[in-house]
C-alpha cells in the first residue's frame, strides 16, 4: 500500500537544514477514530522499544519536569491513580482499556488542553515540540517517541513539512464497523456520561466550555440518538470519514515509501504476530519483551447499531473508494 513518489521539499515547503525540529525523530501511528490506534499503541508500548505518552502525561504536562528533578513521579503517579480509583469505573468505557496512569494517551488531547485544538498545525508546533521534548527528557531518552493521535489522520503532509525525520504507521479498519464503534462511543457518551472524558477537558479555553455546555451535549445527543430519523450525527461521522480517507488514497504517494507502513486492524487481529513484527521491523526496532500480542487482542464481535444497519448499503457505496483501495472489496 506504500506510495513511489517522494515528497519534495518544494511541494510541502521543508527546509530541513534551518528546521528546529530536524533532531526529532518520532513514529506517528495514525489512523480514524475507532481505528485500532489505542490498541496498536499499546501494544507497541509493551514492547519496551519507545517512549510513549499516557494519561499521566497528558494530565501532569506542566509538572512533568520538575516532578522528574525531585524523584517524585512515582507519587504523582499513585495520585492521579488514586482519582480514577474514586471513580465508578474501571475502564475509558467506550472501549475496554483500563484506566490507570500509564494507560497510552493522543499528544492531540495535550493540544486540545493547552490550545483548543487537538490537531498538530503551525500556531501550535511549539507546544507540541515542547510536550514531545519533556517527555524524551523525564523518560529513557535513547529510545525512539511513538506518538498516536487520530485528528492528525490525513495530516501527514504537513507533519512531514515540519518534521523531516517523522515516520508513520497507519491503521485502518473496515470503514462501516469504524463509522459504527463511532456512533456507538458517542451515545455511550451522551447517555451515561464519562468521567474521564470530562476530566480530560477541564481545561481553560472556548472549545472546553463549548464542550461542556448543557446546550451542546442535549445537541449531540439528538443528533446521534438512534431515534433521529434524519441520521444526522451518523451521516456527519460517514461523510467526514469518508473525506479523510479519500484525501489518504490521494496524497499518500506523496511521502517518501521509506517513511511509512499500513496496516489494517482486521489483520492485526488475525495475524497479530506477524503484523507487528513488520512494524517492528519497518521502524528497526527489536523487542525482547516477550509479549504475547494476541493475549491483548480481544475483538469484540461487531453488531451493527440498527441505524447504520438500515444504512449499510448506501453507506458502503459511499465508501467505495477507500474500500477498494484498502483491499476490502475488489
Amino acid at each position: 500500500m506504500n506510495g513511489n513518489s517522494p515528497v519534495s521539499s518544494k511541494s510541502l515547503g521543508i527546509l530541513e537544514a534551518a528546521s528546529p525540529s530536524a533532531e526529532l525523530r518520532p513514529i506517528f501511528i495514525l489512523g480514524e477514530h475507532r481505528s485500532g490506534t489505542t490498541i496498536l499503541y499499546k501494544l507497541l508500548g509493551l514492547t519496551g522499544c519507545f517512549n510513549i505518552t499516557t494519561a499521566f502525561h497528558v494530565l501532569y504536562s506542566d509538572r512533568l519536569r520538575a516532578l522528574h528533578a525531585e524523584g517524585a513521579m512515582a507519587g504523582a503517579q499513585q495520585e492521579l491513580s488514586d482519582i480514577f480509583a474514586s471513580w465508578d469505573i474501571s475502564t475509558r468505557v467506550i472501549d475496554n482499556m483500563p484506566l490507570e496512569p500509564g494507560m497510552p494517551e493522543e499528544y492531540g488531547m495535550h493540544l486540545f488542553r493547552k490550545t483548543a485544538s487537538p490537531k498538530l498545525k503551525r500556531s501550535n508546533l511549539g507546544v507540541f515540540l515542547d510536550f514531545c521534548r519533556t517527555i524524551q527528557e523525564v523518560e529513557d531518552p535513547s529510545k525512539p517517541l511513538l506518538l498516536k493521535n487520530p485528528w492528525d489522520f490525513s495530516n501527514f503532509r504537513f507533519i512531514k513539512s515540519v518534521l523531516p525525520n517523522a515516520r508513520f504507521v497507519f491503521i485502518h479498519r473496515h470503514p462501516i464497523h469504524i463509522l459504527n464503534s463511532q456512533l456507538k462511543a458517542m451515545q455511550t457518551n451522551q447517555q451515561s456520561g464519562n468521567a474521564y472524558v470530562k476530566f480530560l477537558v477541564d481545561a481553560p479555553g472556548f472549545l472546553q466550555t463549548l464542550h461542556k455546555s448543557k446546550f451542546v451535549q442535549r445537541l449531540v445527543k439528538w443528533a446521534t440518538s438512534p431515534n433521529n430519523r434524519w441520521r444526522l450525527g451518523m451521516r456527519h461521522l460517514a461523510s467526514s470519514g469518508e473525506k479523510a480517507r479519500c484525501e489518504f488514497v490521494d496524497r499518500i504517494a506523496e511521502l517518501p515509501t521509506d517513511s511509512y507502513v499500513s496496516v489494517r486492524y482486521e489483520d492485526l487481529c488475525d495475524h497479530p504476530e506477524q503484523v507487528m513484527q513488520s512494524i517492528l521491523s519497518f521502524v528497526q526496532a527489536t523487542s525482547s519483551s516477550g509479549v504475547d500480542y494476541g493475549e491483548w487482542i480481544q475483538p469484540r464481535p461487531t453488531r451493527l447499531l440498527p441505524e447504520v444497519e438500515e444504512w449499510e448499503s448506501r453507506l458502503l457505496r459511499s465508501f467505495e473508494k477507500s474500500m477498494r483501495y484498502h483491499k476490502y472489496i475488489t
